[in-house]
């Protein structure tokens, strides 16, 4: 298990690519369960855990698997779409876990997410996550990082579009 979380950290390091795990089914269930599981501790430890958000966050996850999908069948390249995925989620695991400790501060402090130093701590890991996921795609694609880099932020920005949208039409 530590030699895939070492692989994970040296993705998000940009020194491995996808293409160095494996294409197991095994290990992507496992890994998109502890997707879920982290991505539902860090609703909870951001005091942003309703039935609404759980939603947004399972409908999130669906259009993020489908995007790649898309994307990588788009390029013609998606046989690689476990590696990618294992890729993408292993170190979006590792990214998280540094958002676990700012919000366990913010809880305590009982400072809102969104404001002060806090707001700028994961604005810096929301930035970290896209840089990654851009060097993920680019590498599963074989195009250049910036290739990457503009698909990732043309899937946030639909997804954050949408996450509003459906955050305006509940209330």
């Amino acid at each position: 298990m530590w030699p895939l979380a070492a692989a994970f950290v040296e993705i998000t390091l940009h020194r491995r690519g996808p293409e160095s795990l494996p294409a197991s089914t095994f290990l992507f269930r496992l890994v998109l369960v502890c997707y879920v599981l982290m991505g539902l501790f860090v609703l909870v430890m951001r005091n942003a855990f309703t039935p609404l958000q759980f939603l947004i966050f399972c409908g999130d996850m669906a259009l993020y698997l489908a995007f790649v999908f898309a994307v990588l069948r788009f390029f013609k390249h998606d046989r690689r779409f476990r590696q990618t995925v294992i890729a993408l989620l292993g170190s979006d695991i590792v990214i998280n876990a540094f958002s676990i400790p700012v919000a366990l501060i913010g809880q305590m402090s009982g400072a809102a997410n969104d404001s002060g130093p806090l707001f700028w701590i994961f604005l810096g890991l929301l930035l970290w996550w896209i840089d990654v996921a851009g060097f993920v795609l680019a590498r599963a694609l074989n195009q250049p990082y910036i290739v990457g880099l503009m698909l990732v932020i043309l899937y946030v920005m639909t997804s954050y579009s949408l996450q509003d949208y459906l955050t305006q039409a509940s209330t």
